[in-house]
């Protein structure tokens, strides 16, 4: 079975971003059953990790890799740069998230709900308490009145 890593920003937004990998990677997986995908977010060390120790963790991962995905807004990260040095010098495949666009559609839609969602819990555009969840693939209004 080949093995993916994953490379996508960690530092910033340390928990979106664990969050945003872990949906790449199920989407993945969804979308190509029969690849190993590897999300090294969150895999190596806590809070109190030195961040080189956890980097040095991840590129002994890249390194028995097939190859690598690069997520949006890698070019931005300095440790997405130095796992795609690693893997041009090692001669590891290197790929992106839009080489998959079956999961580009589906990280899509499910950015479109999640911002949807926000924008119908957003407090400040209601004139009263209005709270919208999905339910069975609709949406679902509930109302301060309605409690």
């Amino acid at each position: 079975m080949n093995r993916y890593y994953i490379s996508h920003p960690f530092t910033g937004n340390e928990e979106k971003n664990k969050a945003d990998a872990d949906r790449i990677r199920a989407a993945l997986k969804e979308a190509r059953p029969g690849i190993c995908f590897m999300n090294p977010l969150g895999m190596f060390g806590n809070d109190d990790t030195d961040y080189c120790a956890a980097l040095a963790d991840a590129m002994e991962l890249l390194s028995v890799c097939d190859a690598v995905i690069f997520c949006p807004g890698w070019e931005n990260s300095c440790g997405c740069r130095a796992e795609k040095a690693f893997a041009m010098r090692q001669g590891i495949k290197i790929m992106y998230l839009q080489d998959f666009p079956e999961v580009m559609r589906r990280m899509g839609e499910e950015k479109a709900e999640q911002d949807m969602m926000q924008a119908l819990n957003d407090d400040s555009a209601r004139p009263f308490a209005t709270v919208a969840r999905m339910e069975g693939g609709k949406i679902v209004f509930e109302s301060d009145i309605d409690r």
